[in-house]
């Protein structure tokens, strides 16, 4: 019995376009950009017709979208002084890394 790996597959379906037109159509801009920044960054590492400043364009995008999820502070220069974050805004990051370490320990 042979077992086919279908990652590829399942993620090119998830992240296809007709997902992104759907999210846009409908409004939904967060899942929308989230869609796109994967698709680019996608392409940033496979497509070998991008020029260098697209790749660059395309991981830096990814790179402030991940930022911008995870470190309040980044795109908000009023953010920047840790004085005044409040633990409720650190929760999304605890429960990551919390995930992250549990996950560790699983495997």
């Amino acid at each position: 019995m042979k077992v086919v790996c279908t990652y590829v597959s399942d993620a090119e379906q998830i992240f296809s376009f007709k997902v992104l037109d759907f999210f846009e159509s409908k409004g939904y801009s967060n899942e929308a950009k989230y869609v796109r920044v994967i698709r680019n960054w996608r392409r940033a590492t496979n497509e070998r017709s991008l020029t260098d400043d697209q790749r660059s364009k395309f991981n830096q995008e990814l790179l402030s979208y991940i930022l911008d999820e995870l470190m309040l502070w980044h795109s908000n220069p009023q953010l920047q002084d840790f004085s005044v974050l409040e633990p409720v805004m650190l929760r999304p990051l605890y429960l990551i890394v919390y995930t992250i370490i549990v996950g560790v320990l699983l495997v």
